[in-house]
């Protein structure tokens, strides 16, 4: 969770506490690493455990189908070459 934190008069940084609702009322925020992934780059999000499984079986049944595809496609030309030559 980001922390709010607010300048002493010494140009200390510390937490504040109770934390505000509105952080733009804060002089710096401190973030954790998750929270500054998504901050600094909201294109890349990380990936919870189901969404990276969700991925990755899109990818093998994609190479599966494409195996097959080739497959047939070998399959066919080898038998259509057998049947020209005499």
């Amino acid at each position: 969770m980001a922390s709010c934190l607010a300048q002493t008069v010494d140009g200390y940084l510390v937490v504040q506490a109770p934390q505000p609702v509105d952080v733009s009322t804060c002089t710096a925020v401190l973030l954790s690493g998750p929270e500054y992934l998504v901050a600094a780059n909201p294109v890349l999000r990380p990936l919870t455990m189901d969404q990276g499984v969700q991925i990755s079986v899109a990818f093998m049944l994609l190479w599966a189908v494409a195996f097959v595809f080739r497959q047939l496609r070998l399959g066919y030309f080898s038998s259509a070459k057998e049947e020209v030559q005499p």
